[in-house]
């Protein structure tokens, strides 16, 4: 056998038993290993052609246009996992006024939870809103009773720390716990994702995974102004979660593959390291682009 096949050998046999004893492990635990270990795994999956796969989101200003001709309702539809456009990280908000207001009006009118973004509609724009027990104190209006809050272009500043994080068993809208394939079609991870979707008339995957229990947020509100909160309790989980979204970051990557629906976990399984990492950074505002746009 030759060097170069022992070392692949070991490497395999490492990363083996790197994998069943993270099974072994609590969330917690396996999270933080997770952290730590995945350096080496992650550059082999994101030379993965499918990881960057991307499907074009439509610009806020033709979803605004759109809502005011009357022409098509963007927001009567969500995009459903594994659409491709979920994985796309969002486009900041570059210029505010009549466009930002009408498609948020739609948003809130539209929201069936405490909390939403325009990318699970296929708008590529980085906005999130939270309502109700989600939205903090001093809201940015209230609607029938309701307070709503509005963040464009939203970045953490700040995190409480890591040994604070609080266990959340959360679901998202836009996960079923099924996938269906095009039929005649066999199940295969490459099969573009635009032509799979998952029954939404079934119940929605559920996951345990960790959220911090306080950030400290910058963002604008809907005519460009400067906002900086911290977020505790609700409003910070749904935050996160909402947050996870604009970068194209969902609840199955909180997961561990074994803790997947067989089907999920089939699609996931060739990205699910890099994935995870990405969702497990916990990253905060650097200074290495625009605060405020």
């Amino acid at each position: 056998m030759s060097s170069r096949s022992i070392i692949s050998a070991t490497l395999f046999l490492r990363f083996l038993g790197f994998v069943l004893g993270l099974q072994a492990l609590p969330l917690c635990g396996r999270r933080e290993l997770l952290v730590k270990t995945l350096s080496g795994v992650t550059a082999i999956a994101i030379a993965s052609p499918a990881f960057s796969e991307e499907q074009s989101l439509i610009s806020l200003e033709s979803a605004a246009a759109q809502l005011r001709n009357g022409d098509a309702d963007p927001l009567s539809h969500r995009l459903n996992y594994p659409h491709p456009g979920l994985r796309k990280r969002a486009s900041p908000v570059i210029s505010f006024g009549s466009d930002v207001e009408t498609v948020v009006d739609a948003l809130v009118r539209g929201m069936e939870t405490n909390a939403s973004t325009t990318v699970q509609y296929g708008i590529d724009a980085r906005i999130i809103v939270l309502k109700g027990v989600a939205a903090p104190n001093g809201s940015s209006f209230v609607r029938s009773n309701v307070p709503i809050t509005v963040f464009c272009n939203p970045t953490i500043l700040a995190r409480s720390s890591e040994d604070k994080m609080v266990q959340w068993r959360e679901y998202c809208l836009v996960v079923a716990n099924t996938v269906i394939w095009p039929e005649g079609e066999t199940p295969k991870p490459e099969t573009p994702r635009s032509k799979l979707s998952s029954k939404t008339h079934q119940a929605l995957l559920e996951v345990d995974l960790l959220r911090d229990l306080e950030v400290e947020v910058a963002a604008q509100d809907i005519t460009g102004k400067p906002i900086r909160i911290s977020l505790s309790g609700e409003a910070s989980r749904a935050f996160q979660h909402e947050l996870d979204h604009l970068n194209g970051i969902l609840i199955v990557d909180h997961a561990g593959l074994e803790d997947l629906p067989p089907g999920i976990a089939f699609l996931e399984e060739p990205f699910h390291a890099v994935r995870q990492k990405k969702a497990f950074e916990r990253s905060i505002y650097q200074g290495n682009g625009p605060l405020y746009y």
